[in-house]
């Protein structure tokens, strides 16, 4: 695994999914990367939207394993009275049939049980040693002059 090439790579079809699904009217290819499930959903959504002869959508067969946070809000939650709600609600986040609905909607159930329509991509962990934890990798692909700033090309 060449994780150079992996996650500049990864970088740089993040950028190219940070276009709007409105703005895309020719066909185009959409890159599904599964570090960033919410891009990987957007690809399908459009799909579905606009139709499936206006896209192709392409798979990498490796990738980063994002694990977008959710949480209870302590000061929200008490100052609302909603935290047994917001808190049943988190909990159902991870149930079965939660995780069912994720998959119909295109995210990637965190149970390898529930069926998906997702292609099979081998996921790797930013606290996995070849990365050295999510410190390093800011540091390296996010701070100033990092490999984020050497590929990303600004609109003029």
């Amino acid at each position: 695994m060449n994780i150079k090439k992996i996650t500049t790579t990864l970088t740089a079809l993040a950028l190219a999914l940070s276009v709007s699904t409105a703005a895309l009217a020719a066909n185009v290819t959409l890159l599904n990367v599964s570090y960033d499930p919410t891009r990987e959903n957007e690809a399908f959504l459009a799909i579905n939207e606009l139709g499936p002869d206006k896209f192709d959508v392409v798979t990498p067969s490796e990738s980063i394993l994002a694990e977008p946070p959710v949480t209870v809000i302590d000061k929200v939650a008490d100052r609302r009275g909603t935290r047994k709600v917001a808190e049943a609600y988190l909990n159902y986040l991870y149930t079965d049939e939660g995780q069912k609905i994720a998959a119909k909607h295109y995210y990637r159930p965190i149970n390898t049980k529930i069926p998906t329509k997702l292609a099979k991509v081998k996921l790797y962990k930013i606290d996995d040693k070849a990365f050295g934890g999510w410190q390093k990798a800011q540091k390296k692909h996010f701070a100033d002059g990092g490999t984020f700033d050497q590929i990303y090309v600004p609109n003029k």
